[in-house]
């Protein structure tokens, strides 16, 4: 919270002796420590400034990993540079990538509020005649690609409760490993 005052204030020097005096705990703080000091020489002078090629890669490959903090790295990166660090990442913790078929039934499945708030219950709508058919799984993974939860759909409309979660989720509907559904869920 310090730091950001300093750094919403302006207070560049005052913020880098911060940043410089904190004790890393983890390779994710390390590298956001990094990128933040060539952010810092960038914010004292945007238009003199000129990105060595040690700090380009230094924050390429803080970008690159898959950390909590690297999204930073990747702002960074795309904002010195102009251009975008791409990930590739495999979703719902499948070996095979993101390459699995996904069978059309879309218009099946209505998974609302969407966006919505922390600690708001979900509402899946499944068709009636397709729920007879299969047992549907409704599954939701951070960004990272963990699971965090997994339930039989079991009525054609059903409420599922969230844990405290915020930001970015990804919810897939699947049967036997197919994902039938997907969609990206905001939690504010």
């Amino acid at each position: 919270m310090t730091y950001s005052l300093m750094m919403s204030a302006k207070e560049y020097a005052r913020a880098l002796a911060f940043l410089q005096a904190l004790i890393p705990t983890s390779e994710d703080e390390f590298d956001f420590i990094e990128v933040q000091e060539i952010y810092h020489q960038y914010l004292t002078d945007p238009t003199g400034y000129n990105l060595n090629n040690t700090d380009r890669n230094t924050i390429y490959n803080a970008g690159n990993k898959r950390l909590e903090l690297a999204g930073f790295a990747r702002k960074v990166y795309h904002l010195l540079t102009g251009e975008r660090i791409f990930l590739d990442v495999p979703m719902y913790d499948d070996p095979r990538g993101a390459t699995r078929e996904v069978e059309e039934a879309v218009t099946k499945f209505n998974i609302y509020p969407n966006p919505s708030i922390q600690n708001a219950d979900l509402t899946i709508e499944v068709d009636a005649d397709f729920l007879s058919e299969i047992n549907p799984v409704f599954k939701v993974y951070n960004a990272q690609g963990q699971l965090l939860i997994a339930n039989t759909l079991r009525n054609k409309q059903q409420t599922v409760v969230m844990p405290d979660l915020s930001g970015l989720l990804f919810i897939s509907i699947e049967r036997d490993g197919a994902v039938l559904h997907s969609q990206k869920l905001i939690r504010l």
